[in-house]
């Protein structure tokens, strides 16, 4: 089958997928935005180091990008950019495609932050409330063997500090970076 013919065809299968889309059948649409990157991503690699088949080896390139963005396969819509960056794409193309790229490296930045951040485990501590910083929005809790934490309490801080100070306590703490954020207290019974 020719590239053209398969282009065609992943064109077919990438409408079919935002009529799924629009119909609200998420599953259908990735399925046909996935078999849609596969015909075009060949279509591309067909072309990899066809240079002088401008602009349709770079058309081809910034399609399997876009598609491959559609399913969300970021890094593989990141290889596509840059293969059609590669090549000698026409201005215009090659500025949908570094815009593309732009798009594509965010978006994988805002995945790798989502991921970490679910990631992140709690941390349940029994300890004392023995600190407190009105400035910072900081408490201290040290444990039993002595261990200090320093804790962020994203808002009510005195009441935290009425109620609680000097008293043993149960905290769910969230690691941060320097310190920890306070998910809950309670006193320890």
């Amino acid at each position: 089958m020719s590239n053209h013919a398969i282009h065609r065809q992943a064109m077919t299968l990438a409408q079919e997928g935002l009529m799924a889309q629009h119909r609200g059948d998420a599953g259908k649409a990735n399925q046909y935005f996935s078999q849609a990157f596969e015909l075009e991503k060949h279509a591309a690699l067909s072309l990899l180091t066809a240079f002088d088949q401008e602009p349709t080896r770079s058309v081809l390139f910034r399609s399997a990008a876009t598609l491959a963005l559609d399913c969300g396969l970021y890094a593989e819509a990141e290889k596509m950019a840059a293969q059609g960056l590669a090549g000698n794409p026409p201005e215009d193309i090659a500025a949908e495609l570094r815009s593309l790229y732009k798009d594509i490296l965010l978006l994988r930045k805002k995945e790798k932050a989502a991921a970490q951040s679910k990631s992140k485990t709690t941390l349940k501590v029994e300890g004392v409330l023995r600190e407190a910083s009105a400035i910072t929005n900081n408490i201290r809790i040290i444990d039993a063997t002595g261990h200090s934490y320093r804790v962020s309490v994203p808002k009510g801080l005195t009441n935290i500090v009425k109620g609680y100070w000097g008293d043993k306590i149960r905290a769910v703490l969230l690691p941060q970076r320097n310190a920890y954020m306070l998910v809950e207290i309670q006193r320890a019974s």
